[in-house]
């Protein structure tokens, strides 16, 4: 009888090591392996919604500076990109317009490219 409980105490015993080694080998492989997670973007202090009140608004001047500043912390952002360009028409100033509309042909390919992809969105 006393072999029995022995026996019974020994797999007891080697199941607990065998459970705590797995999760003492997970945590060690998450820690070392797993790849550090990314910190998160600063919040942007002008935001594309707020550009786009002042677009709505009217206020093409406060607008096109709140894009300017969006475009400093995302140089290819392709709303903003699209929306100076459109301001700058408005304004009649064509060469600006046609520089960032070049700007926006080229961050999407080329012409034909642009064209297929439905133009402007």
């Amino acid at each position: 009888m006393g072999g029995w409980l022995f026996r019974k105490a020994t797999v007891l015993w080697s199941v607990g090591f065998f459970v705590l080694g797995m999760g003492a080998g997970g945590l060690l492989t998450a820690i070392f392996y797993l790849p550090a997670p990314q910190p998160s973007p600063p919040a942007p202090s002008v935001s594309l919604e707020e550009a786009h009140r002042l677009l709505d608004k009217g206020q093409l001047p406060e607008a096109e500076k709140s894009y300017q500043s969006f475009l400093t912390r995302d140089p290819g952002n392709p709303e903003a990109i699209t929306h100076i360009g459109n301001i700058a028409f408005q304004r009649g100033d064509v060469e600006k317009a046609l520089l960032y509309s070049g700007k926006e042909v080229d961050r999407r390919g080329s012409r034909e490219g642009w064209l297929h992809k439905g133009g402007w969105r």
